[in-house]
């Protein structure tokens, strides 16, 4: 997609800032005619109307998810135009994780916390959100309690899961993923070992990222990784020894290859 900031003018004639997200996919062959319209090259015609489809999908399935959440919904509607599809949303006053993790660990934590909230909410919505990465989750200006995913292409249900598993067809469900971010059943494709403890990885993910800026590999994936928190962003405090112990459990209870080992329940 290409993201475009925005404004409109409502009835009173105040700006108002919204971001636009325009279903344009960067592997396929189009053009832009001089009025803007998009036109698919003849042999990706159909991939791009599935790409269109998709993301109508993933509108809904992000409608769904955040009209049960009391935080509401940034996502402000959806338009066809253009020959493609666009999607409105509200331009909060805040940023992602990517540009902000908190000035000290305990705002850090916090916000994963919360990231972890709002997990747990798409989970019992009967969802996996299947790309949780420091770029989909946006944090509000003034608050670490209130955080909020967006970007819902690569969100499955467990209904479709199931339905994919019981078919073993696979390629229906072969979604999108973030190197860094995404379990090892994710990446091989591993339907039968996909859960809410996929998701919980990533979130693991995102937490080292935070502490060390970069993502975990495979020696920190281990049940026995030791982690150098002396060397972490936030080195420079004083913090008690049983606070290194809690976060290397956590890691080692959401960052472990094999999923059984991992924590089962964003709770």
């Amino acid at each position: 997609c290409i993201v475009y900031d925005a404004s409109y003018e409502d009835n009173l004639g105040n700006q108002k800032l919204v971001r636009i997200k325009e279903c344009y996919p960067h592997a396929l062959k189009i053009t832009r005619e001089p009025d803007g319209r998009l036109v698919p090259f003849t042999h990706d015609q159909d991939a791009f109307a599935a790409a269109q489809n998709r993301m109508i999908e993933a509108y809904q399935k992000n409608h769904d998810l955040f009209y049960l959440d009391k935080s509401g919904n940034t996502i402000a509607d959806i338009y066809p135009a253009y020959g493609t599809v666009y999607i409105v949303s509200v331009y909060l006053n805040g940023c992602t994780f990517a540009d902000y993790q908190g000035k000290m660990l305990h705002d850090c934590v916090q916000l994963i916390l919360s990231t972890a909230g709002a997990l747990q909410r798409i989970h019992e919505a009967g969802y996996f959100y299947l790309d949780l990465k420091p770029d989909n989750i946006l944090t509000v200006e003034g608050s670490h309690g209130l955080v909020q995913l967006f970007d819902f292409d690569s969100a499955i249900s467990e209904e479709e899961l199931n339905s994919a598993i019981q078919s073993g067809d696979s390629s229906a469900l072969l979604t999108s993923y973030t190197k860094g971010y995404a379990p090892l059943e994710q990446q091989t494709g591993r339907l039968k070992q996909l859960g809410k403890h996929s998701d919980l990885f990533s979130l693991g993910a995102v937490l080292f990222y935070a502490l060390w800026h970069r993502t975990p590999n495979a020696f920190d994936c281990e049940a026995d990784a030791a982690f150098d928190f002396a060397h972490m962003t936030y080195a420079d405090r004083h913090f008690q020894d049983r606070l290194f112990r809690a976060l290397s459990v956590f890691f080692h209870k959401t960052l472990a290859s094999y999923y059984g080992d991992r924590y089962q329940d964003a709770d």
